[in-house]
């Protein structure tokens, strides 16, 4: 946002530092000065209004974030308690997996929940692009339910 008001405020500056030059020139040098003024302050105001629509896409409000934080460490919750029903049951007859193999892929479903849980940990340090954040990472976290899904079956 103050990137936003300082481009601002500098295409204003060159806009009347132009219009002092112009003053002072004749009237062909007063056009160019005037045109490459225009020109400036349209690529001033281009690239605030630019800074102005990356900060917003990158922020994330307070309350969004913890809702969200919320809503996704309760589903992590219930992955490892699932994850820990699971280990207590043996697998199913119809599984085509041995049993090693079947407890080696619920060490691999418990390691990506609690991989789940560090890059959220590690978001909240070093927010970036949210929306590129939240896509990928409920694409994740939405992966390993449907996984640990299929092995309750």
């Amino acid at each position: 946002m103050k990137k936003t008001i300082m481009n601002i405020g500098a295409a204003a500056f060159v806009l009347f530092a132009a219009t002092s030059m112009v003053a002072c020139s004749n009237p062909q040098q007063k056009e160019e000065n005037a045109n490459e003024a225009v020109a400036d302050a349209r690529q001033d105001l281009a690239e605030a209004k630019q800074d102005a629509v990356d900060a917003h896409q990158e922020a994330v409000s307070d309350a969004e974030w913890q809702a969200f934080k919320q809503e996704t460490n309760a589903k992590i919750d219930a992955n490892d308690a699932l994850i820990s029903q699971l280990r207590k049951q043996k697998r199913k007859a119809d599984n085509e997996m041995t049993e090693d193999a079947f407890k080696a892929h619920i060490d691999d479903l418990q390691a990506q929940n609690k991989q789940l849980r560090q890059r959220l940990d590690d978001y909240e340090k070093n927010k970036g692009d949210w929306n590129s954040f939240r896509t990928d990472y409920n694409r994740s976290l939405d992966e390993l339910q449907n996984n640990l899904q299929e092995m309750k079956k």
